[in-house]
């Protein structure tokens, strides 16, 4: 678990279900994102877990706007990847910062209706890269 309490860990899924389909319902151009800090991740934490993202924002744009809300310099790195449930295991896939925003929630949304996505200063997720 990262620094703080994992969503799904403060949220039940039928609340979380609820939550998603209600965003859906009222943004339907819109992707319902979570976004946490990685396990080993040695950025500063987040303030704002939550987004509403334009569906043809790519990565690298919503990447950008995750680094302006932590105020992270130009030369540190910073890595997003999706997080992935299979059974009782959760991977990470690193993404293509050229994907939109939408091909990336088709691919990767959890069975909750969020994208959960996890940062990391370095790269902790491998070299796993994804083309969806």
């Amino acid at each position: 678990m990262s620094k703080s309490t994992a969503f799904k860990a403060q949220h039940a899924f039928e609340t979380r279900l609820r939550e998603s389909e209600k965003i859906l319902q009222k943004y339907p151009d819109k992707v319902p994102v979570i976004i946490e800090p990685a396990k080993r991740c040695t950025l500063s934490e987040i303030d704002k877990k939550k987004y509403l993202v334009p569906e043809d924002l790519t990565v690298a744009q919503f990447q950008f706007v995750i680094r302006k809300r932590m105020n992270i310099k130009p030369d540190k790195a910073v890595y997003i990847a999706a997080e992935v449930t299979e059974g009782l295991t959760v991977k990470h896939e690193m993404l293509m910062t050229t994907q939109a925003m939408s091909v990336i929630y088709e691919h990767y949304k959890d069975e909750d209706g969020f994208l959960y996505l996890k940062y990391s200063g370095d790269n902790a997720f491998g070299a796993v890269l994804s083309a969806c």
